[in-house]
């Protein structure tokens, strides 16, 4: 070995071990560990839900389960074969935990504002019995309603707090709409909500 390396000779006995006790450090830093009083990694994001898809909000009483609806794990489900729907409820001394982010506000406002422009009243009430949102997503479907001039759409609307002085992206609220429209039974409904 020495006639292969000859600058073996002249190196002190102690640069071997010092040689392997650097060794240990380098690999730390080079593999990523982490190190005493290193931040916590953070917790991963919420999953995506898919486009179009809403998230379920049970209640003690049973309610229809829509085709866009995910359905959160331990619901009492009912299957009606003959008419093709499906109900949910929470079980006896189950509670609903609302989500604590809003990844389906997008697509619960696109089902609100889908059943306001077509005047379903009937659907967009199922929709807001059924589906976690805050006030804002109220919004556009009201616009939506009181431009068309749906009466009953708007009572449903109003009922669940919707606001008939919120502007849209243009800046025009549900009441410039349905007087714009000329939906004047409409336009005092919504006055005698803003006074």
């Amino acid at each position: 070995l020495e006639q292969q390396m000859p600058w073996l000779q002249e190196l002190p006995l102690w640069a071997p071990l010092l040689s392997l006790l650097s060794l240990f450090p380098a690999l730390l830093w080079l593999f990523g560990r982490p190190s005493v009083g290193a931040s916590t990694p953070k917790p991963p994001k919420p999953m995506a839900l898919p486009e179009g898809k809403v998230r379920f909000k049970p209640g003690k009483e049973w309610k229809e389960v829509l085709p866009e609806h995910l359905l959160p794990g331990g619901l009492d489900v009912r299957f009606d074969l003959d008419g093709g729907r499906n109900f949910a409820r929470l079980q006896p001394g189950q509670f609903d935990r609302p989500p604590s982010d809003s990844a389906d506000e997008t697509s619960v406002e696109k089902l609100l504002s889908d059943a306001a422009t077509w005047g379903r009243q009937d659907r967009l009430e199922k929709v807001l019995d059924s589906c976690y949102y805050r006030l804002e997503v109220l919004n556009r479907p009201l616009a939506e309603a009181a431009g068309r001039g749906h009466v009953d759409v708007c009572k449903a609307l109003l009922a669940a707090r919707g606001d008939p002085l919120s502007r849209g992206a243009k800046g025009v609220t549900p009441l410039h709409r349905t007087t714009m429209e000329g939906h004047e039974e409409l336009a005092t409904l919504l006055l005698q909500r803003c006074m």
